[in-house]
């Protein structure tokens, strides 16, 4: 006997937060008006429904002003988005929006539905039903044609950010990737102890792999860490590596710390600085202190939606600390981090070597000095043996 069940209120919220933790690839549904406008909305309930015949389906909430719109089409077209189509996801997904498809490359399909430039893979349908589910509807839709054009990693949302998939079988582990910076690390070694125990300060190596900054090497200590910064890794992004990019990377760059577009003009001043000095500074913040545990947090891992939120938040904040300008550097200021740029011809990228001041800040009146020692070391370090 089936035992009975009472029904109990539930706390749409909770909810909400326990069916987040399940990921949900991101599809563009296109369609065009009566009147030959082009129509879009995006969905995470995309689904397959059957093979044969071929049918797929979603479900969107019935009162969605684009679903509306959509509601009357005939044919749609699913557009599977790729991970790097966030901001036209962002686009698509605007309120009130005149024009969602301003700047975007789009082809006509066979039923005249658009076709997204750049998705995953894309199924032109037939819409064969629509059925009520609760407060959506179920569209049910008969596929007609499709195809995968450009077979990346897609778009997912998951805690409430989007992201993307990642495989231990697709990703090359970090020591793979460095193993040709670190190999020629480890040939001038000498060179960072000698300046870890000229300046009294410990020596960081920070090399880019994919979108993160690694730690790949140190000499010396630092008094007040208990553990090995080795390893430990965050988002290449502002206020990070301005003298890792050039212009060409620098929207890429600037988008993984989801910022402002105001703040666009100020962070390429801001990378402009870096480079015309040829050396990155950070002035002390009473911020620093929870970026180092989320640092250590993100590097430990998991990497959820919520951390990397968090310390995107917390790098947003520091970002007026970085690239000062030469009037704010003083010689009673306090000087966090100081980094040169070392392009070693073998090596598997550019890197920069840093020193930081967690437990004895830096004083701006020592700068000199330290960007002097620190550049003959980087140009020790560049010098191929071969």
């Amino acid at each position: 006997m089936t035992p009975s069940v009472a029904a109990t209120p539930i706390d749409e919220r909770h909810l909400y937060d326990v069916l987040s933790q399940y990921p949900t690839g991101i599809v563009a549904v296109t369609g065009v008006s009566g009147s030959g406008a082009p129509l879009a909305m995006i969905v995470g309930t995309f689904t397959s429904v059957s093979q044969n015949p071929p049918l797929v389906g979603f479900l969107p909430t019935r009162t969605s002003s684009s679903y509306q719109r959509l509601r009357e089409c005939e044919y749609l077209c699913f557009n599977v988005l790729s991970h790097a189509q966030e901001n036209l996801c962002r686009q698509f997904s605007a309120k009130n929006a005149e024009d969602k498809f301003s700047g975007v490359d789009w082809a006509t399909g066979i039923t005249g539905a658009p076709i997204l430039d750049g998705c995953v893979a894309w199924a032109e349908t037939h819409v064969v039903s629509i059925s009520e589910a609760g407060d959506h509807d179920f569209v049910m839709a008969e596929v007609l044609a499709f195809d995968a054009p450009n077979p990346v990693l897609p778009l997912l949302y998951f805690q409430g950010s989007f992201g993307k998939f990642h495989s231990s079988s697709f990703v090359m582990p970090y020591e793979t990737a460095l193993l040709p910076t670190i190999s020629e690390i480890e040939r001038h070694r000498g060179t960072l102890e000698r300046l870890a125990r000229d300046l009294g300060r410990e020596v960081v190596v920070f090399a880019p792999v994919a979108d993160e900054i690694v730690i790949a090497a140190s000499a010396g200590t630092e008094p007040n860490s208990s553990t090995s910064v080795v390893g430990r890794r965050f988002p290449h992004a502002p206020p990070f590596g301005s003298l890792l990019i050039d212009g060409s990377h620098f929207d890429e760059w600037y988008a993984r710390l989801k910022g402002p577009a105001a703040g666009k003009p100020v962070w390429k001043r801001k990378v402009a600085t870096a480079h015309r000095r040829g050396w990155s500074v950070a002035l002390s913040s009473d911020e620093h202190p929870s970026l180092d545990q989320l640092i250590e947090e993100f590097s430990r891992g998991p990497q959820t939606p919520r951390l990397q939120r968090s310390l995107l938040g917390v790098m947003r904040q520091l970002g007026g600390d970085y690239e000062p300008d030469d009037e704010q550097i003083k010689e009673d200021s306090s000087i966090r981090m100081l980094s040169v740029p070392v392009r070693h011809p073998n090596a598997s990228t550019d890197f920069l070597i840093s020193v930081h001041s967690i437990s004895d800040p830096i004083s701006g009146a020592a700068l000199p000095d330290f960007i002097a020692q620190m550049r003959t070391a980087a140009s020790e370090l560049e010098r191929s043996d071969d």
